[in-house]
């Protein structure tokens, strides 16, 4: 995945199925959560990143999310200085401004300066942080063993 962050047992113990089952909900919430921030914060044009999102799933006790786009990881982090396709560039500047023109202007400050960093994803992943900061274990557990 171009840009994706996991997030796995923080106990690092082989604990009884209640209480593992209890740690990976916690996990999957806190997934649930830094998903959803992402999703607000996602740069928006045609909507084709935010639809290459992939939701927080569970697959061998790691919960997993992040963005499959190929220009995902250059949004997320930018990059240095390099000459981009004109064509997705013009198709940009017309829908946005409707002058194409526009588009080999950009093309040339990304030549010359790169791309910016958007920090969508690495957004949801302080957001994921933060809220496991705040919930702890004991939460889930309350729930199972009443």
């Amino acid at each position: 995945m171009p840009v994706g962050f996991s997030i796995s047992d923080e106990l690092d113990i082989d604990y009884p199925g209640a209480i593992k089952d209890a740690q990976l909900e916690r996990l999957k919430e806190a997934a649930d959560v830094g998903f959803a921030w992402s999703q607000q914060q996602v740069p928006e044009d045609t909507g084709n990143l935010r639809r290459t999102a992939v939701e927080p799933q569970i697959t061998n006790d790691v919960v997993e999310w992040g963005y499959t786009a190929p220009y995902a990881r250059p949004q997320e982090f930018g990059t240095g200085p390099y000459w981009p396709p004109a064509r997705p560039l013009v198709e940009w500047a017309e829908r946005v401004f409707g002058d194409p023109s526009i588009g080999y202007a950009v093309q040339q400050k990304i030549a010359e300066e790169g791309i910016e960093e958007k920090r969508f994803a690495r957004a949801g992943q302080d957001r994921q942080e933060q809220w496991l900061q705040s919930h702890d274990l004991g939460e889930f557990l309350d729930d199972r063993f009443e």
